[in-house]
């Protein structure tokens, strides 16, 4: 089972994990929140993959644990839209995906409305088991298009496009 690490806010954790829940890729993927509470007992577990959905207000030996354990990730996942920590020291081997709003993002929103958006893979991306995932446009409907939701589906996206077989 691969882990997948999340640094989030409480509440957009627990959404996160209740949409992900419901999916068949929850099968082989468990997602784990990472925060100021629990890092110091996490910091030696092996997470594949490591989003970075908001700011961190981690102390110094918070944020070198964290470090510790971006080392071996094999995904690193940043919201662009953040002033974020980025780890010094990742492998070469990690793929680094950037989502958010910000147009230069591996995968983006445009065309807001009220009823939906368009979701943009804009670089390939190698899923877990070697294949590519190719750039995509999709139109997604959904009622609300608050940031919050924005940024939930995007990290499903991109949980599906590197997990999904």
């Amino acid at each position: 089972m691969s882990l997948v690490g999340i640094v989030a806010n409480d509440i957009d954790f627990k959404n996160i994990r209740k949409a992900f829940s419901k999916k068949d890729i929850s099968k082989s993927v468990s997602i784990i929140e990472i925060n100021e509470n629990n890092i110091k007992n996490i910091r030696n577990i092996y997470f594949e993959t490591l989003f970075f959905c908001k700011e961190i207000n981690f102390s110094n030996v918070e944020l070198s644990y964290l470090d510790k354990i971006c080392e071996n990730v094999s995904y690193l996942v940043i919201n662009s839209d953040f002033n974020l920590h980025i780890p010094p020291l990742i492998s070469e081997s990690c793929t680094v995906i950037t989502f958010g709003l910000n147009q230069k993002a591996t995968v983006t929103v445009s065309s807001i409305s009220e009823n939906g958006f368009v979701l943009s893979l804009q670089q390939n991306i190698t899923k877990h088991n070697k294949k590519i995932k190719e750039m995509e446009e999709k139109s997604i409907r959904t009622k609300n298009t608050n940031n919050f939701k924005l940024y939930k589906i995007l990290v499903e996206y991109i949980i599906k496009i590197i997990y999904e077989v």
